[in-house]
């Protein structure tokens, strides 16, 4: 009868052992270093917008208008905070 080659049967072993190490290291980091793709572009802040709120909340607060220059001015704020 053929007796197997102990030698080669643990070479082959350690082989797959390894190979299997390998991959399992790799699934579980997983990192093959490429970047995401870049997300849409963040929308601009509505400077026309902030600047016509600012001008309506000035005309009433010279007015006296104290609640509506509140809002107005909030919402002007607001749309700056956008900015950065």
């Amino acid at each position: 009868m053929y007796a197997p080659n102990v030698s080669m049967l643990l070479k082959g072993r350690v082989a797959a052992i390894g190979l299997a190490a390998g991959l399992a290291t790799l699934a579980a980091n997983g990192d093959s270093g490429a970047q995401p793709a870049p997300g849409p572009a963040p929308a601009q802040p509505d400077y026309a917008r902030a600047k016509q709120l600012y001008d309506s909340a000035t005309a009433a607060f010279d007015k006296g208008q104290w609640s509506d220059a509140e809002r107005d001015f909030g919402a002007a704020a607001k749309i700056m905070a956008e900015v950065g």
